[in-house]
């Protein structure tokens, strides 16, 4: 019985190493996440300015009437 308590009480012990360990490598998968979030997001921003300043150029040049028909294209 005793060795039983023994190999418990080891094992109890050892787990706040273990939870330690768990929590640093939580903590460093979430400030990967976070880190992948910010550059998806800023990713995303980019592209919709992009789409944005590409929507205004082609707007202003169909409002302008300098479209392709003018330019001798078509």
């Amino acid at each position: 019985m005793q060795a039983n308590t023994d190999v418990l009480t080891n094992e109890v012990q050892g787990l706040p190493v273990d939870w330690e360990e768990t929590r640093c490598w939580a903590r460093q998968r979430l400030q990967d996440a976070g880190k992948a979030a910010v550059g998806i997001a800023a990713f995303l921003a980019l592209a919709g300015l992009v789409q944005y300043a590409l929507f205004q150029a082609l707007e202003n040049w169909t409002v302008t009437q300098m479209g392709p028909a003018v330019v001798g294209v078509f």
